[in-house]
């Protein structure tokens, strides 16, 4: 498993969530441990968001992304698919206690061999005024994900086999 202390402090974050986690990331190709330390969130009754771009503007990023968003989906977590132009920013609210923004994607190519950043911040201001932006992103979206066709489900599927590397 590979380790390192931004990922630590994101898997710790979602596990500890009690109310909410919202994230705002153009490209969502998780590993296995956020994707279930989400599903869990989710049955713990935390409410999870994934606000994400409708399409992004890689095409393979959306054919390996889309069963992710779609196994988030079918628990019940809300997918909000931003309508507007593309959406770049990468952002979690975790809670009413703190947040997370940066250049990281939620991706192993971000999370482990790029040298991106992100601050985690726990002032009342930030998380109101990120909400507030999350908030307006929603207004402009659409939710949840649509029943692939046999022929697209079978290229994310295979798409899916190099997400790690992605």
């Amino acid at each position: 498993i590979p380790s390192d202390a931004l990922y630590e402090a994101l898997l710790n974050a979602i596990y500890s969530a009690k109310e909410r986690i919202w994230i705002v990331t153009p490209y969502f190709v998780p590993d296995e441990n956020i994707v279930q330390g989400l599903i869990i969130s989710h049955h713990k009754g935390v409410d999870v968001k994934l606000i994400t771009p409708k399409d992004s503007d890689h095409l393979l990023a959306d054919m390996v992304r889309s069963p992710y968003m779609r196994e988030l989906d079918e628990i019940g977590a809300d997918v909000v698919l931003y309508e507007g132009k593309m959406l770049h920013a990468k952002a979690i609210l975790f809670d009413n206690i703190g947040g997370m923004v940066g250049s990281v994607n939620l991706d192993n190519r971000s999370l482990f061999l790029n040298y991106e950043v992100v601050t985690f911040v726990y002032s009342f201001e930030f998380i109101e005024s990120i909400e507030g932006w999350m908030k307006a992103l929603m207004q402009d979206s659409t939710r949840g994900m649509q029943k692939p066709s046999k022929r697209r489900e079978a290229v994310e599927n295979i798409m899916k086999v190099f997400a790690p590397l992605l």
